[in-house]
């Protein structure tokens, strides 16, 4: 019986490198954006960005609901990756490139290893 490679996805948590669940990590991603990552990250990206590959991205054209989007997507980051939330005081835990980073990190990874397994049999395929 062959199992399926181990995913474990690293990243910084505003103190140290560790490693999550990706499957968790989406999971909580997806449980605190209303089942809707992507929508979520539609409402807080301003319009007119493209991706790698010069498509043009959707956004949300309103500046004020951006910038809600935005908040609330930044607090699901903070709670899905379990971050070290940014101390003022101190200057500890992950700011908010660090939390943004982890974001589009994941979603680079969660991408790639989509593409990786897509591209992998899950079957034997025909005798010849």
């Amino acid at each position: 019986m062959e199992f399926a490679q181990r995913m474990i996805f690293p990243y910084f948590d505003g103190e140290k490198q560790v490693f999550g669940d990706p499957l968790e990590i989406h999971d909580r991603l997806t449980d605190l954006l209303d089942g809707d990552p992507e929508h979520a990250l539609q409402l807080a990206r301003p319009p007119g960005l493209k991706d790698a590959d010069g498509k043009e991205l959707p956004g949300n054209p309103d500046p004020r609901s951006r910038y809600e989007a935005k908040r609330r997507l930044d607090a699901a980051v903070v709670t899905a990756f379990e971050l070290i939330p940014f101390d003022r005081t101190t200057g500890n835990g992950a700011n908010r490139l660090q939390r943004a980073t982890a974001l589009s990190s994941f979603c680079s990874w969660m991408e790639a290893n989509r593409k990786k397994n897509d591209a992998s049999p899950t079957s034997p395929g025909p005798a010849s």
